[in-house]
């Protein structure tokens, strides 16, 4: 396999972008990517509440098939901030 991606799609991370919902980049994701993530704080409770911030967004690669998924996730994300 690839090193890279084998690092990779064991990632799960949080995420902000600018001052959009995370519903908003929800939204975003799936019209301009087909992408969906989990909406709510249901993956780690202790670190909203730490962050508290209600505009994270979680996201992992865990179930992505190779980079070229990855890097899917990143241009849709890369366009999503630019709206």
């Amino acid at each position: 396999g690839n090193l890279l991606f084998d690092v990779l799609e064991r990632a799960t991370f949080l995420f902000e972008v600018g001052r959009l919902s995370q519903d908003e980049v929800k939204r975003r994701l799936w019209r301009l990517g087909r992408i969906e993530v989990p909406s709510g704080n249901f993956y780690s409770l202790a670190v909203y509440r730490v962050l508290r911030n209600p505009r994270l967004v979680r996201a992992s690669f865990a179930h992505y098939d190779g980079l070229d998924t990855v890097r899917h996730f990143l241009r849709t994300l890369e366009r999503v901030a630019r709206r």
